[in-house]
């Protein structure tokens, strides 16, 4: 999963709650839609 934009509070609940390991966060929606084609043409290149 790809967040984007969160804000600092939501980093830190993040954070606490250890879930870093499983999403992926960036700073803006453009990179995330950036993130999630790369990772799927690298899945893609891997088959």
């Amino acid at each position: 999963m790809v967040l984007a934009g969160l804000s600092e509070n939501v980093k830190k609940l993040i954070a606490i709650s250890q879930l870093e390991s499983i999403l992926t966060i960036v700073p803006t929606a453009g990179e995330g839609i950036e993130f999630i084609i790369m990772d799927d043409i690298e899945k893609n290149i891997s088959e």
